[in-house]
């Protein structure tokens, strides 16, 4: 299935372990090729999040390895944004991605460090997260906001991206039992932003001084996610339609629609074939039952000629073995064995009488004129 509009997976990770930082030389060199101006370092405060994973989530769905290295390669100079809110750039949009990386380690050790519910399918056995480095000019965010994430109530990170597929995982080939849904093919990461709550495990913010979580941590693990009602009905249209539908609720009609219309379309050209082809059955159909008789003949003919010749028994019992046999020759096959034993039997039984026939036509002078009447049967002596 081919997906031309964005979606977003919402991920978690245990929160900010220090604060955002300034950025290095070779960071603001990265930095300054995105920018009008050239900034300092002292203007900004960088950044990096794990924006998503291949892990199975609480939706049952993962990205497969092929979409995070896609997503890797095209987060860069995407925007940074408060909630995915694209319609209100002004508040939402607080930075900018300008590298990104992705860090792989085994799923034990993600487990202990990120979310314990973090679950591989089987086969796999290390993590990879999508760990892309944001710059935030720092009189463009609001020094609320800027509290909110070092404090780590902005505690959910979620991205935005195009999928070329998503398809059924089963139990095991032939199974209906669905284990989960897998992105997969070309890809793109749209965007990447702070939410309230993630659907996801293992994802979140961090920053280049980040920890593993101590022990004690109480941070609230596997909650119960999903960005909002239409999201969830665009995931619910997608997986029954097998196609992508947006999230913006102006839009979501019309890609409805357009589905709908796309199934009428087909099933009136379905419809129109099976009138057709009803129409082919009712032709024929007097052929086909022609064709059934003359089978029939054949066979019985087959049969009675191997009676005639002495290699069938004459008691029904005895032909229907034969008769089977020969009911699944082909047609043109059976054909030319009955007229093979057509021949032999004439052979065998010729249709010539064994005394010579009387071919005149006036027999009313037999035995007159004192000529006696000759009995063809009597032998002479």
């Amino acid at each position: 299935m081919k997906t031309n509009k964005p979606g977003t997976k919402i991920f978690r990770f245990g929160g900010i372990k220090a604060a955002l930082a300034s950025p290095t030389d070779e960071q603001l060199s990265a930095i300054n090729t995105f920018t009008r101006r050239p900034f300092t370092a002292e203007e900004l405060l960088v950044g990096q999040v794990r924006l998503c994973n291949n892990a199975i989530d609480r939706d049952q769905e993962r990205y497969s390895e092929e979409c995070i290295d896609w997503f890797v390669k095209t987060i860069v100079r995407k925007t940074f944004l408060l909630n995915h809110d694209k319609h209100d750039m002004s508040r939402s949009a607080i930075g900018k991605f300008f590298a990104a990386d992705i860090e792989k380690i085994s799923l034990d050790q993600s487990r202990m460090e990120i979310d314990e519910n973090l679950t591989l399918p089987e086969g796999k056995s290390e993590v990879w997260f999508l760990c892309p480095w944001f710059y935030v000019a720092k009189d463009a965010v609001s020094p609320q906001d800027l509290v909110k994430i070092e404090a780590g109530i902005y505690d959910f990170a979620s991205i935005g991206y195009r999928c070329q597929q998503l398809v059924p995982v089963y139990a095991a080939a032939g199974a209906a039992e669905v284990l989960y849904w897998e992105y997969r093919g070309k890809s793109e990461a749209t965007e990447g932003s702070l939410v309230y709550l993630g659907a996801q495990y293992g994802a979140g913010m961090k920053d280049f001084e980040d920890q593993p979580p101590k022990p004690g941590d109480t941070t609230e693990k596997n909650t119960q996610g999903g960005e909002n009602t239409m999201k969830n009905l665009a995931m619910k249209l997608m997986k029954a339609f097998g196609k992508v539908f947006s999230e913006d609720e102006e839009k979501i009609f019309d890609e409805i629609k357009a589905v709908v219309d796309e199934k009428d379309t087909r099933i009136a050209a379905l419809t129109q074939d099976t009138t057709a082809k009803d129409a082919k059955i009712t032709e024929l159909t007097p052929l086909a039952a022609d064709g059934k008789a003359y089978r029939e003949e054949l066979v019985t003919q087959y049969v009675t000629h191997k009676a005639k010749l002495g290699e069938v028994g004459e008691i029904p019992e005895a032909q229907k073995s034969v008769k089977d046999v020969a009911a699944a020759y082909p047609v043109d096959f059976l054909r030319s064995e009955v007229k093979l034993l057509e021949a032999r039997v004439f052979e065998k039984f010729p249709d010539t009488g064994k005394l010579k026939g009387d071919n005149r036509t006036d027999k009313t002078r037999d035995g007159k004129d004192g000529q006696e009447k000759v009995n063809p049967l009597v032998p002479k002596d």
